[in-house]
């Protein structure tokens, strides 16, 4: 609202001694109202602080602030088990998937199973240990030949495949690559494989292995041999 107060000059009262001070104290009043109006106080807006909530020490720290008109908030700690990584790892030999078995002499066994690679070993040593030759190939070259011993202290993973199809394809991929004593009873691939597969196809590897290296040299008595 504005008052024009040099109209107020024309006024009949204007000679009026009481009016005289009536507008001074009028105008006065009004320019310091607009003048508070036009100046105001600067707000200062508080940062809320954020603190670790430490029994017995944050709640003092959270009174003062409060007083200061400070908005304090509390997180928990972290634990020592949450800076450490997860001592939980997926061990391979628990997986399914494709599995090589060393031997001394250069040739190896390709398996696959749906299970874990652990217990199919573990399997294989049972075989060799009750000389069943016709259930595994492996036994059958370990009989065959006496003096030959199997890694079964390092068998190799391939692959890791719980897919049926996916791991028969990659078994008898592995089979094409290494020289083996597996036998003609898994799955053969087309010839059209043949210059992919020669392309990185292995050479025989012999081992250094010693009869205490490995678990075969007390997986089979040789006195029966």
């Amino acid at each position: 609202m504005f008052f024009d107060f040099n109209s107020l000059a024309n006024h009949p009262w204007k000679e009026s001694v009481f009016f005289s001070e009536d507008l001074r104290s009028i105008k006065s009043d009004v320019v310091t109202g607009a003048i508070l109006e036009r100046v105001k106080p600067a707000t200062v807006e508080r940062v809320p602080a954020v603190l670790p909530y430490v029994r017995g020490v944050t709640d003092k720290i959270g009174y003062i602030l409060k007083r200061a008109s400070i908005k304090t908030y509390f997180k928990p700690l972290k634990k020592i088990g949450q800076f450490l990584p997860s001592v939980k790892c997926n061990v391979p030999l628990q997986d399914a998937g494709v599995y090589k078995l060393d031997c001394e002499c250069g040739l190896s066994y390709i398996g696959q199973t749906k299970r874990s690679i652990k217990t199919r070993v573990k399997e294989h040593i049972a075989d060799v240990k009750n000389r069943r030759s016709g259930k595994s190939a492996v036994c059958e070259h370990v009989q065959d030949r006496p003096r030959h011993y199997i890694r079964f202290d390092r068998p190799q993973i391939l692959a890791k495949e719980h897919r049926f199809l996916p791991r028969m394809i990659r078994e008898a991929i592995e089979i094409k690559k290494h020289p083996n004593f597996n036998r003609e009873d898994g799955w053969v691939l087309p010839s059209a494989w043949d210059p992919i597969i020669n392309k990185i196809k292995s050479q025989p590897k012999h081992t250094t292995a010693r009869l205490q290296d490995t678990i075969s040299s007390y997986c089979i008595d040789r006195n029966k041999s």
